[in-house]
């Protein structure tokens, strides 16, 4: 419907309308249906979500975006971005707080990707080059990072046991996914904190306290990767080290990438 009403000669509401649908088709799609399924542990990985995840989703949330700023009156826009924020940040503190208080650990994981999909849905919505520069980021490290550590927490999920691993890689596993410094997540906050500031001084309170409960989480999550020895090992440690990229010269990516 969104597409349909999209640029064509009409009043006024017709076209915040078709933002309107737009937006929530991109939110519906990429940010939030795919994570209100029940998630059956029995059933193979690439028939949840997480196909989803780490294929559809991310392409859908850049380039509809994209395509929709070369046409969008400044009502539109309007429309559009207020939309991505508010829904933006409902995922956040749903991910975050369900993350934190659920009863099972699968449940918790699918409440931190929630949030993760908050960022992004944010960053979209700003409009602005440090949100979309942080989107960016945020989907990159969703594929390549938050997506394989999950496979290496399956096992453990599977057997209903947690914690599965203790000590230095679980806390180093528990700082990764608190978006802490020098990780993947730390430059996404940065940029976020840096547009939202630039747009709404309240609006960086909110996304900062979200951050802030993000981290109450972090170690339940960190608990159940199960990857202690052999190729699993290698593996999350290989993990690691890209997160560790994706922060370090987060700069050099966006480049690469025009943003």
């Amino acid at each position: 419907m969104g597409w349909a009403f999209h640029g064509t000669a009409g009043p006024e509401w017709l076209a915040r309308a078709a933002a309107l649908s737009l937006a929530l088709s991109l939110v519906a799609a990429a940010g939030l249906f795919p994570y209100l399924q029940p998630v059956d542990l029995d059933e193979p990985a690439s028939y949840s979500y997480l196909a989803w995840s780490g294929f559809f989703a991310p392409a859908l949330a850049l380039t509809l975006p994209f395509r929709l700023l070369q046409g969008l009156t400044p009502s539109q826009a309007t429309v559009f971005g207020a939309t991505l924020v508010g829904l933006g940040l409902l995922n956040l503190s749903w991910g975050v707080v369900g993350a934190w208080r659920t009863k099972t650990d699968t449940e918790a994981w699918r409440c931190s990707f929630l949030a993760d999909w908050g960022l992004v849905l944010v960053g979209v919505g700003l409009f602005q080059p440090e949100g979309f520069a942080a989107a960016y980021l945020a989907l990159l490290s969703i594929v390549l990072v938050r997506l394989p550590l999950y496979l290496w927490a399956r096992p453990a999920l599977l057997l209903r046991e947690s914690p599965a691993v203790r000590g230095t890689v679980s806390v180093i596993v528990a700082v990764l996914l608190a978006g802490a410094a020098p990780f993947s997540g730390f430059p996404v906050r940065l940029l976020l904190l840096q547009a939202a500031t630039r747009t709404s001084w309240p609006l960086a309170v909110l996304l900062l306290a979200g951050m802030v409960l993000w981290v109450a989480h972090s170690l339940r999550l960190a608990r159940t990767v199960d990857a202690a020895r052999g190729r699993s090992a290698l593996g999350l440690w290989l993990t690691v080290v890209i997160s560790l990229g994706l922060g370090m010269f987060s700069g050099t990516i966006r480049a690469a990438a025009g943003l």
